[in-house]
């Protein structure tokens, strides 16, 4: 279990295999973005995309489009912390996994616009949390 008080090194995160049971009858959307990129101190690359899926069932995170899929957090070595928010919204309706703005965003993954996304696809939050990554400084 992760406390969001605490970091966590790169190597040692979550499985991101996993389901997560949503509790509602409509299909979701979920984003993953490092804003903290490329360090707190300078997030110029605010928001670096980790994941998004869109047309989530509400039984299973892996049955939805994977619009970016999973690349799992990798802050430069003496960066700082960086924080990683996990946001779960409510979609009116199904995107268009088609939509060639939403498949740029395996390959544009720097400088997301989640307010933008957010009024682009008209979500509504439900769920969020934060998880806090920190690649030690080497020698």
């Amino acid at each position: 279990m992760l406390d969001v008080k605490n970091s966590i090194i790169p190597n040692n995160d979550y499985d991101s295999d996993n389901d997560a049971e949503i509790d509602n009858d409509t299909d979701n959307d979920n984003d993953v973005p490092d804003i903290d990129a490329p360090s707190r101190n300078s997030p110029v690359l605010r928001s670096y995309i980790i994941a998004i899926h869109v047309n989530i069932p509400h039984t299973s995170v892996m049955r939805g489009f994977s619009a970016a899929p999973y690349v799992p957090p990798t802050p430069e070595p003496g960066s700082g912390p960086h924080r990683y928010v996990l946001m779960v919204y409510e979609q009116c309706g199904e995107i268009n996994n088609k939509d060639e703005e939403l498949i740029r965003l395996e390959v544009d993954r720097q400088l997301f616009d989640v307010l933008e996304f957010i009024r682009q696809y008209n979500l509504e939050l439900i769920a969020g949390t934060k998880i806090n990554v920190e690649h030690p400084a080497t020698c």
